[in-house]
């Protein structure tokens, strides 16, 4: 037979497991606090912090246990020499209250972001849920004039058609459309789409130089710039030499100076 759940049980089994992926580190801290170890004992040390946030629980009280943990068994004397320096021994262990409050401290922020998190996720499930209730309360009342029209007048040409009321209200409400600017890789891609000679990062720098203006207008439509571009360059390819090649080249060498 199944055993029911305490509410106790239920509350443990939907709490969030926050585990602490890392800690802060002041390096000026530590290294006034530390700098009368010998390179054993400050090592024995920088162990001791990795154990204690990795387990995020005090440290073993046996001293050759924990030397053992730390990869120091034959160093226990300085193992020892800095758990009583910096350490203080309880019926859980070696503990040490600085590092008690920032793990306790750590799990308050990361329960209170975690909470913001499902009110924000929740607030936004009911938002969308009321907006599709709209929706449906107006197709709703749509129907039931329909059934109404069929056992009444019919609406004269005057009168403009529920329909398209709901259709207008609906269409007010629909946010407007943010234009974002491309990257040169999509501005590049369409430009290969279209077999076109348009430089892409010409074309972003040009656009992004003048905050993605168009005279005084807002760009809307970056695709339609660059068909205009386009048809700008093979306008400037088709259109006819002024000089040949060759006498291209020498007025160049003229102006020049050779």
């Amino acid at each position: 037979m199944r055993q029911p759940v305490s509410k106790a049980q239920s509350q443990q089994r939907n709490e969030v497991i926050i585990t602490m992926h890392y800690f802060q580190f002041n390096i000026g801290d530590y290294a006034s606090h530390t700098s009368r170890l010998t390179p054993l004992e400050d090592l024995a040390y920088r162990r001791m912090l990795d154990l204690y946030y990795l387990n995020e629980q005090p440290l073993n009280g046996c001293v050759t246990d924990v030397a053992r943990e730390l990869g120091l068994s034959e160093h226990a004397n300085e193992v020892e020499y800095v758990l009583s320096k910096f350490f203080t021994k309880t019926e859980k262990g070696f503990s040490q209250k600085r590092i008690d409050l920032e793990i306790k401290k750590y799990k308050s922020n990361a329960r209170n972001k975690s909470k913001a998190g499902k009110a924000s996720a929740k607030a936004r499930a009911a938002k969308a849920s009321s907006k599709e209730t709209g929706v449906e309360q107006a197709l709703n009342t749509e129907s039931t004039h329909e059934q109404l029209n069929i056992n009444h007048k019919p609406i004269t040409n005057n009168q403009e058609p529920i329909t398209n009321l709901i259709d207008k209200d609906i269409v007010a409400k629909a946010p407007a459309k943010r234009f974002l600017a491309p990257t040169v890789e999509e501005v590049f891609n369409y430009c290969q789409e279209r077999c076109n000679n348009v430089d892409a990062q010409n074309f972003v720098d040009h656009y992004s130089a003048n905050g993605w203006m168009r005279g005084r207008a807002k760009i809307k439509d970056w695709k339609a710039c660059v068909r205009t571009w386009e048809k700008n360059s093979n306008n400037k390819s088709s259109a006819p030499k002024q000089y040949s090649d060759v006498t291209a080249q020498n007025i160049k060498n003229l102006e020049g100076g050779w």
